[in-house]
């Protein structure tokens, strides 16, 4: 289709970066997973795909993924003129149109003896991780994780200034397999192996020590019979004897007469 709209350069690279695709990969979902891998190289960490590539299954389907994602990353790398990871051309003016342009500058530099030997440490490097995520447990991952890394970046630096995008290539490829642990065991809750942080309540400003409440003061209750009430004065009292003496005379008088 490109060749029909007067763009012979551009169907030439798509056939070559998405017909090994459809061949290669069983699962559709898979041809669209290679141009990750120039999109890491912008953050300078191409490489780091290769962990995604050894969590396929099969030999197979990761070697595929990581030729692809090499050729990816050294035709975009090509196009915007800046290395991604994959030593390539610099100069693709004008290539969408033109066929043989985009053979000269975007294919024919993969061949060279650099971006070959780039290739074969990808796909040796993913197919050497896959085995290892398959084989090994978490612990063991992690330190054949470690070994990995170093070697693929000591084998990148072998290759030339071109094949290692940054030092921070490094670390990133050492986050890139800690995914592929995780994801290879099922990505278990990492929030166990976290360290503790401080509670809130411990953080907080203490607060103010509250005053000593006062005791409170005990009110002497008004007794229900006004009589038991203390005496204001004498003569309250006088009358109140008197009440009493006339109480017990009526009721002398009723007990001599027969009254109840």
């Amino acid at each position: 289709m490109g060749s029909l709209l007067g763009l012979p350069g551009l169907a030439i690279v798509a056939a070559v970066l998405l017909a090994p695709a459809a061949i290669l990969l069983p699962r559709p979902s898979e041809w669209l997973l290679p141009p990750l891998a120039p999109l890491a190289g912008l953050l300078t960490a191409a490489p780091a795909f290769l962990a995604l590539a050894a969590r396929r299954e099969g030999t197979g389907t990761r070697a595929a993924l990581a030729l692809l994602a090499w050729a990816w990353t050294g035709i975009a790398g090509a196009v915007i003129g800046r290395g991604l990871g994959v030593p390539a051309g610099t100069d693709a003016a004008g290539w969408v149109a033109s066929g043989p342009r985009a053979i000269d500058d975007l294919l024919a530099p993969l061949l060279g003896a650099s971006s070959i030997s780039v290739a074969l440490i990808w796909v040796g490097a993913t197919i050497l991780l896959g085995l290892l995520l398959d084989s090994a447990s978490p612990a063991g991952a992690a330190v054949g994780g470690l070994v990995w890394s170093a070697l693929v970046v000591a084998s990148l630096g072998a290759v030339g200034e071109g094949a290692v995008a940054s030092p921070l290539l490094a670390p990133l490829l050492l986050g890139a397999v800690g995914w592929a642990i995780w994801d290879r065991h099922g990505r278990p809750d990492p929030r166990p192996w976290l360290p503790a942080l401080p509670a809130w309540g411990r953080l907080a400003p203490a607060a103010p020590a509250r005053r000593a409440e006062e005791p409170a003061v005990v009110r002497a209750r008004a007794p229900r019979n006004p009589a038991a009430s203390p005496l204001p004065d004498e003569r309250v009292r006088a009358t109140r004897t008197a009440t009493r003496h006339v109480r017990a005379a009526l009721h002398g008088a009723g007990s001599r007469a027969g009254l109840p």
